[in-house]
């Protein structure tokens, strides 16, 4: 699980992974207008960056071996 909080907006995200995988799953939400369809804009650009830096940490740790 992970929490991101920018000003007035927070974003819970989960992220089960497996050995070969990962997922970034919406969670919850506070100040981002989510109405189970639409959200903030901004929100999809977080989740792009988040899974960026994974990817970024996956890539380091198989170059270690």
């Amino acid at each position: 699980m992970a929490t991101l909080s920018v000003r007035t907006h927070t974003a819970t995200v989960d992220i089960p992974y497996s050995a070969l995988s990962y997922s970034i799953d919406y969670k919850n939400s506070q100040n981002l207008d989510y109405d189970g369809t639409d959200i903030h804009r901004n929100y999809n650009n977080w989740v792009v960056k988040l899974s960026r830096s994974i990817q970024q940490q996956l890539d380091v740790s198989t170059q270690n071996y």
